[in-house]
């Protein structure tokens, strides 16, 4: 393999760098976990589910919830491939190039080699494959911070026909209702400036926000409409002039927390009124923000499927809180994804069991439902306090109005 053994003891940004290699690895202590009981809220979710999951599932809530010292929770999910790319093996290489940079936060690092390695506290374990399967990595970087540990694995493969990347950020914590921020880690948008064309399916794979003009939204809604779409399409639509100076640097905020997992697209005035005259009530306008998820948009009965985020939303108090929950949706969306069957061949299929896969994602599905339940009463709330308010003002008599108003006058 062309990767080189760090020496040990290496320092970065002159603080010890030490290595390990499997074989020290595996003759360190494990640490034991001990039992805790889960929250009542996921107890009650879950038991509501024990019909469904019985016949496709037959796991005890224990399982499902996670009775240990910590809750693994599986964030963000995304896959790509790329076919146009001949010199597979070089890509691979600088995939492990860009982790390591990335891991160690050092512009300057070189590739890490096979083994663990612990620097400020992380640590970052590499596994190189070179079979018949293809020619392939996989690195983990796991950082403990406070009550949490966060962890990035990285997957490339390469095949005689493509590169395959699968990138997971999972979080496992003490505290399982710890509100976490969710995103694709800065590493994402390095794996995607890998030489090649990143795609899902027939959608391509980008990292900022494309910005659509009127005259291309004929060919935008045919692709929101297409039953081949793999990726979500968040529509960020444009205010009225001069009323929200902020919209596009939100949009592109967003695209950064989304890249991988969704594309973000951008309509001026021009496109954003086109938008509206094709798809009608199914479109987004006046700064509002449409998350389009690969589902049906046909009629008007499709639009619940499609979560539609008010400018007023946005743009007030409630601005970042919104945007998080935009984020959220498709991060979930992202996790449910089956991974491909050529990068199976890093996880072996006990890894791919019920307990990785379906258990995590409707516990997973459960918690994301509960928050977003939480959010939204809290707006709905809000704006029915208003309503009121505006009501009991419209039904006061104008004679009472003026009579109050001049009792106070000759007072």
């Amino acid at each position: 393999m062309p990767f080189g053994r760090n020496p040990p003891n290496r320092s970065i940004h002159g603080k010890p760098l030490h290595h390990r290699s499997g074989r020290e690895k595996a003759s360190a202590a494990i640490r034991p976990q001990r039992s805790s009981p889960p929250t009542e809220t996921l107890r009650a979710a879950v038991f509501s589910f024990r019909a469904i999951m019985s016949d496709t599932c037959p796991v005890s809530p224990q399982l499902l919830l996670g009775w240990s010292e910590r809750t693994m929770s599986l964030l963000y999910r995304t896959v790509w491939k790329d076919t146009t790319e001949p010199d597979r093996h070089a890509v691979i290489d600088l995939a492990l190039e860009y982790f390591s940079r990335w891991a160690l936060d050092n512009p300057e690092a070189t590739a890490l080699c096979e083994g663990e390695t612990i620097a400020d506290g992380k640590v970052v374990t590499v596994r190189l494959l070179d079979n018949d399967s293809g020619y392939g990595v996989e690195a983990c970087s796991r950082d403990e911070r406070l009550s949490a540990v966060w962890s990035v694995t990285m997957r490339a493969l390469a095949t005689d026909t493509a590169v395959h990347v699968w990138i997971d950020v999972d979080m496992e914590t003490d505290d399982p209702t710890q509100r976490v921020v969710v995103g694709g880690p800065r590493l994402v948008n390095d794996l995607l400036a890998l030489p090649g064309r990143p795609a899902l399916g027939v959608n391509n794979i980008v990292a900022d926000v494309v910005g659509i003009t009127a005259t291309e939204i004929a060919l935008l809604v045919d692709l929101l409409r297409s039953a081949d779409r793999t990726l979500p399409f968040i529509v960020v639509s444009a205010p009225a002039s001069g009323t929200d100076p902020l919209w596009q640097e939100r949009a592109r905020r967003i695209a950064q927390r989304t890249r991988g997992i969704a594309t973000v697209i951008v309509l001026d005035e021009t496109a954003t009124a086109s938008f509206k005259a094709k798809l009608g009530p199914l479109a987004v306008w006046n700064g509002a923000v449409r998350t389009y998820v690969p589902a049906p948009l046909e009629t008007e009965a499709d639009g619940w499927r499609h979560r539609y985020v008010p400018s007023s939303a946005l743009a007030g108090a409630s601005g970042a809180a919104a945007a998080d929950r935009i984020v959220y949706a498709v991060a979930q969306l992202s996790t449910r994804r089956r991974v491909p069957a050529e990068l199976r061949v890093f996880t072996g299929n006990d890894r791919n069991s019920v307990d990785q896969t379906l258990v995590e994602q409707v516990r997973e599905e459960l918690q994301f439902e509960v928050d977003l339940a939480h959010d939204e009463l809290a707006d709905v709330q809000r704006e029915l306090a208003r309503a009121n308010g505006h009501l009991e003002r419209l039904s006061t008599p104008a004679g009472d109005r003026d009579h109050g108003s001049m009792r106070a006058c000759r007072a």
